[in-house]
């Protein structure tokens, strides 16, 4: 007869143990912890970023379509396009800024090669 243990899907991967990758080390664990975190902050700027493109997207096309026309909603849309156009440049420079350092994190995982940290 078949346990309930036996129902259950078999996961791919194995579960990740600390102690079987060298993750006992408190520098590599701390490593791993920064890299996590520079991880989801990556992803929120993206995410932030995705939302500010489709903001820009759509400004540009409504100041498109209205600049032919005289209209005082015309440069309302065009100081939010150009506030808009910031925000990207501001995001952009934090995504690289994090990136160096989780590129920085991955150099330092591959320079200690009993380190897990930086790979996939």
């Amino acid at each position: 007869m078949m346990s309930e243990a036996d129902h259950k899907p078999k996961s791919p991967v194995p579960p990740f143990e600390a102690s079987d990758q060298g993750g006992d080390d408190p520098a590599n664990l701390k490593r791993i912890e920064q890299r996590n975190r520079l991880i989801v902050q990556l992803m929120e700027i993206d995410a932030k970023q995705r939302h500010l493109d489709s903001m820009q997207i759509g400004l540009a096309l409504e100041v498109h379509r209205l600049e032919s026309k005289p209209d005082a909603h015309l440069a309302g849309l065009q100081r939010q396009l150009r506030d808009v156009e910031a925000q990207l440049r501001r995001l952009r420079a934090q995504r690289d800024w994090l990136a160096a350092g989780l590129a920085e994190i991955d150099g330092a995982a591959a320079a200690n090669p009993g380190s897990d940290v930086g790979r996939a």
